[in-house]
């Protein structure tokens, strides 16, 4: 698998991760601020690498759990919905 794919994924993860995280403003400073649209570039970022470093058949619920405690089971339900693996050969533990 070529850079090019793995780029898309991320690009693609990332967002869906962010706009995720700012709808539901865990840490508030998105939506419930009405902050700009990134303000969880970061965040979703660490999530990201966290997720993808995780073995495959642990849940990204139980990582999402140990940043946010708090997460709401909405939150946790779209981010386990959203969240791909990295194209195959591309992970950490793959």
């Amino acid at each position: 698998m070529g850079n090019e794919q793995l780029d898309k994924w991320w690009s693609r993860m990332h967002g869906a991760l962010m706009e995720i995280l700012y709808r539901h403003d865990p840490d508030g400073m998105g939506a419930s601020v009405g902050a700009p649209d990134d303000e969880y570039f970061d965040a979703a970022t660490t999530l990201m690498r966290a997720l993808r470093d995780r073995p495959s058949d642990d849940g990204p619920g139980d990582v999402v759990l140990e940043v946010w405690p708090q997460a709401s089971p909405e939150m946790l339900a779209d981010i386990e919905g959203a969240w791909e693996r990295p194209p195959s050969g591309q992970g950490k533990n793959e």
